[in-house]
């Protein structure tokens, strides 16, 4: 084996992956768009991991195929134990991406990885060669596999169901193209696991999840430009888009408006009042049902547009948003209006105004607040 052979048998191997590699580091390092760091952050793990572990699972590959050797090259211990070790942490990096707000979750997911990487540590140090516990080289170089050398394995598609089911449970009240982009990702991978631990198909499980990195990155950063920076929400040229998109379907909406934003930000900052705003958008987007979404359409105002939504679902809407903001010192104005047959959304925003400006006067009347100070 020689450095010539291995570099020709790493291209021909993983040429696709190099590729998309390429791709993505220049859209990450040309375009500052997505500005979160645990993201980048997460997106540079994933370039960088799958580079080395094709680069290992070759030089793992070359070395097994000269044959029976006298000796077992040390330089095979190192490469199989790194994609072993590591290879379960490329889709925890794309979990980590794509969950980075649960942090707690992403802790406990961590210590079967570091349980992992110690169990197959023993290629080191192995008494027993030809009964391992994980895998072995025999003194021949022959690979022989223990009870337990699917763990890698098994530990990549644990990961891969957890995040499946995890996405499925948390996805009320989220925006179902989040949900489908993440589910497509996932299944890629997973598929890719399974035809790897089958024997089925060979170099396929680290550009799949490179692959899914690229593909998860792209849907980010279309979403720039639909997005509030600040909340996260869809923005108002979004808002005014849904409304021709789903008019047909849109049964009712939902106005809300921020009490006292101009009152925290003369007396505390900007900063409060951000985080007041952050806040509530975070309650309105669990309160809502995949049918509703949620918009920023101005510096304290918010819409929620309800579709094949009947009056209850509407209301319920409301009022959960009501009690959850009631646990928080921030609070909301809300009016809704249901659509009557066919009429025009144009007046059903008037009329959700009208009822959202009627409870925030009740509730400047009850404070005795300036309404003027918003």
């Amino acid at each position: 084996m020689t450095f010539t052979s291995t570099f020709l048998s790493f291209i021909d191997r993983y040429y696709i992956l190099l590729f998309l590699d390429a791709i993505l580091l220049i859209l990450m390092t040309k375009n500052k768009e997505i500005r979160d760091k645990h993201i980048r952050r997460s997106l540079y793990a994933i370039i960088i991991l799958t580079f080395l572990l094709s680069l290992m699972h070759t030089i793992d590959a070359e070395i097994g195929d000269l044959g029976q050797l006298d000796h077992v090259p040390f330089l095979r211990k190192i490469a199989s134990w790194f994609c072993y070790s590591f290879g379960p942490t490329t889709f925890v990096a794309f979990f980590s991406m794509s969950m980075h707000h649960n942090r707690k979750m992403l802790n406990y997911i961590l210590v079967p990885l570091i349980f992992n990487a110690i169990l197959y540590s023993s290629i080191f140090y192995q008494p027993d060669v030809m009964h391992p516990l994980i895998y072995s080289f025999g003194d021949d170089n022959v690979f022989k596999r223990g009870n337990f050398g699917y763990l890698s394995h098994i530990l990549t598609i644990v990961y891969i169901v957890i995040f499946i089911t995890y996405v499925i449970v948390h996805n009320k009240g989220k925006r179902s193209d989040d949900f489908y982009i993440l589910i497509s990702c996932s299944s890629e991978s997973l598929l890719a696991m399974l035809l790897e631990s089958l024997d089925w198909s060979k170099d396929l499980l680290y550009t799949c999840i490179l692959a899914s990195g690229l593909a998860y990155y792209l849907y980010l950063y279309m979403q720039v430009g639909r997005l509030d920076p600040l909340t996260g929400l869809f923005n108002r040229a979004m808002y005014f888009s849904d409304l021709q998109t789903y008019q047909k379907k849109i049964t009712a909406l939902i106005a809300l408006d921020m009490n006292g934003l101009k009152n925290l930000n003369d007396g505390n900052g900007h900063a409060a009042g951000d985080t007041g705003l952050k806040t509530l958008a975070s309650i309105m987007e669990r309160c809502v049902p995949s049918t509703a979404n949620v918009y920023r359409i101005g510096g304290d105002e918010f819409m929620i547009i309800c579709k094949s939504l009947d009056e209850t679902q509407v209301q319920q809407i409301c009022n959960k948003i009501e009690t959850e903001q009631q646990r928080t010192k921030y609070s909301l104005s809300i009016g809704y209006a249901y659509r009557n047959q066919n009429e025009d959304l144009e007046d059903l925003q008037k009329i959700a105004d009208k009822h959202m400006y009627e409870q925030k006067t009740l509730y400047y009347r009850r404070s005795g607040q300036d309404r003027r100070r918003r």
